[in-house]
């Protein structure tokens, strides 16, 4: 991606990529028996504590999980896998610019404004922050419960009442101040309300690797 121009953005990868570190945290009212089911249109190369048919949990409020299988606590729920994104998925339309001195703050901001809490925005950070610092300036732009553009269905028995599922996307930027902007892309806000799940992912665009 070498320029970003007015319009859709185009950018070809491989047709098969990786998408790396999605998370799902699982947040009742009360301690309560969770089975999770994922139906991922890919290949699911790893998981974390292991999926079979589903998983079942003993979520209590603050998000810590029992796993009823191994009997081990876990923090959230790990998958990653290959997947073949057509090329429509790759024309974005909005966005935003940001420079590398701003990149936590532009996380923390964006995140909180979406609806992740501390916890789980500092996962989000001390995982990217490290990806994106290779570039002085990214063009960033989030998915927002589209199921990663369809391609991953996650359900809950019994039913979350409130999902933020957060994928970004972002390029790396030579010149900021060289390239034609698209439009500051508008973010949803949401009320967490009852039992909560939250998820986050994301791609470096213009790789063949989604981390």
């Amino acid at each position: 991606l070498d320029q970003i121009k007015d319009g859709p953005i185009k950018v070809l990868l491989k047709p098969e990529v990786f998408l790396k570190k999605p998370a799902i945290y699982l947040y009742p009212i009360q301690k309560t028996e969770i089975i999770v089911t994922h139906n991922f249109k890919g290949k699911i190369l790893n998981t974390y504590p292991q999926y079979t048919d589903n998983w079942k949990v003993i979520a209590n409020p603050n998000g810590t999980l029992l796993n009823v299988k191994d009997n081990r606590y876990y923090n959230y729920l790990f998958w990653d896998g290959t997947y073949s994104f057509s090329p429509e998925h790759y024309q974005f339309k909005s966005g935003f610019y940001v420079k590398n001195e701003n990149y936590i703050s532009f996380l923390q901001n964006k995140l909180m404004m979406i609806g992740l809490n501390e916890k789980e925005i500092n996962d989000f950070i001390v995982f990217w922050l490290p990806v994106m610092s290779k570039y002085e300036n990214c063009f960033v732009h989030f998915r927002i419960n589209d199921n990663i553009d369809e391609s991953s269905v996650i359900k809950t028995q019994p039913k979350a009442e409130t999902t933020i599922r957060v994928f970004m996307e972002f390029s790396g930027i030579d010149d900021i101040n060289g390239v034609s902007k698209l439009p500051e892309q508008l973010l949803p806000a949401f009320t967490r309300s009852g039992f909560t799940l939250v998820g986050w992912g994301g791609a470096e665009v213009g790789k063949s690797k989604l981390e």
